[in-house]
């Protein structure tokens, strides 16, 4: 870092007092400094922390911070986002074994080494310093670099060069980064971590040669003749895994010849690493599809004037043609998709067990979000449009929670039985 740079974020190394002045943060904690300082800001386990800061526009740019994380068993360990005119253009995370990965789109890939293409873990509770460096930021020309320490050390020796994937291509090309985000909103199953020692400084600076690229590739059957075994009438080959702590289908449907399924990992409802959706050809040859984004997922929907199946953030036309809606421009556990009111022939919409509402064009997939109010019980399970109605239905659990006392009889939380709730969407927008 050149003497003459400056740091464009207020108190980015947390040494003022209080220690997140400057800074936008919520539910975020004092900690221990990184490399010699004496304060940091963490983003505590169980919490929906949030910790950001907005700066000038900058087309070309280079941040370095450091970060900890307290573990390495969930699918999210550290979140760090750089957002170019109000949306994530740009986003780095720790996963399963705290190892690196970043957002192309909604999906999140590994970095490996060009060497032998493995991944790079991080041991918890160890500090990493990392380095993002972007180039004509809010033009066609968009690029950025990535560097990382060793675990402990200070000094800049893993790295990927010329990216030219996105957490959204549109946002990176439109506009320059203007603000940095670290926090927990996307998924509560995360771990704690620590931020530190951040610097936004103007122009692109240094990093070593790449030893490192973004495998996008995933781990499919091939076309042609494939794998396919038969056991007794049972087709192992079609078991479906993850390294969270729950897996299965969560919606199954026919499409362009072949059947399409979305499994789901739990509490995810900003998406994750789990590569989710799945094509199964009428031979039973199975492909895991790069479009996955992980998440939550148990919706579906054959939308029959554009003849597009929706199922989890995926839109699949009769071609066999796979979009996908980023699950940061529609978070949620997506429960539910069902015919628009007023314009089924171009709209549908999507319901979360976050309770949040969401419009989509079938065409363009913008997302429109309805602000809404919490509705009685926990878990939303499904949406639907009353045939022929203006009203939309959605249902949601009853749940039995135990006393917060700590004593007696579990208490039931009402509604005890699942309910049908029916709104206006007009009087929802």
């Amino acid at each position: 870092m050149s003497a003459a740079a400056e740091n464009l974020l207020v108190n980015g190394d947390f040494e003022a007092s209080p220690f997140a002045v400057g800074w936008d943060a919520a539910e975020v904690e004092e900690w221990t400094g990184l490399g010699g300082t004496a304060t940091a800001a963490r983003l505590p386990w169980e919490t929906m922390a949030s910790l950001g800061q907005a700066f000038a526009p900058q087309a070309d740019f280079t941040l370095d911070l450091a970060v900890e994380s307290a573990g390495t068993v969930e699918p999210q360990s550290f979140r760090v986002m750089l957002d170019a005119g109000g949306k994530v253009a740009l986003e780095l995370r720790g996963s399963y074994d705290n190892r690196l990965q970043v957002n192309i789109e909604g999906g999140f890939f590994d970095l490996v080494a060009e060497t032998d293409g493995s991944v790079f873990p991080i041991p918890a509770n160890t500090p990493v310093r990392l380095r993002v460096v972007g180039r004509n930021f809010g033009t066609p020309e968009a690029s950025w670099d990535f560097a990382w320490s060793d675990p402990g050390a200070e000094s800049l020796v893993h790295t990927v060069h010329g990216l030219r994937g996105f957490a959204n291509e549109a946002a990176a090309m439109s506009a320059p980064v203007d603000a940095v985000r670290f926090d927990r909103t996307s998924t509560r199953d995360a771990h704690s971590y620590v931020v530190d020692l951040a610097s936004l400084r103007t122009g692109a600076e240094w990093i070593p040669a790449a030893n490192h690229h973004v495998r996008t590739e995933v781990d499919a059957i091939p076309d042609g003749p494939g794998k396919v075994t038969r056991i007794s009438g049972v087709y192992p080959h079609l078991a479906v895994t993850s390294r969270a702590s729950e897996v299965g289908p969560g919606a199954i449907a026919e499409m362009a010849g072949d059947l399409w399924v979305v499994t789901y990992d739990p509490h995810s409802p900003g998406g994750s690493s789990t590569r989710n959706l799945h094509q199964i050809r009428p031979s039973l040859e199975r492909f895991i599809r790069p479009e996955s984004v992980g998440g939550t997922p148990a919706n579906r929907l054959h939308h029959t004037e554009s003849d597009q199946l929706f199922i989890g953030h995926h839109v699949i036309s009769r071609d066999g043609t796979v979009r996908t809606i980023s699950p940061g421009d529609m978070r949620g556990r997506l429960t539910g998709t069902a015919r628009h009111i007023s314009d089924p022939e171009n709209k549908v919409y999507f319901a979360s067990m976050e309770e949040d509402f969401y419009e989509v064009n079938v065409h363009s997939l913008e997302v429109n979000r309805f602000s809404t109010t919490s509705l009685p019980g926990d878990h939303g399970k499904g949406r639907s449009r009353i045939s022929g109605g203006d009203r939309s239905m959605n249902s949601r659990n009853g749940v039995l929670r135990a006393d917060t006392a700590g004593c007696g009889s579990p208490k039931p939380s009402p509604p005890t039985n699942p309910r049908l709730l029916f709104s206006s969407m007009a009087s929802a927008r």
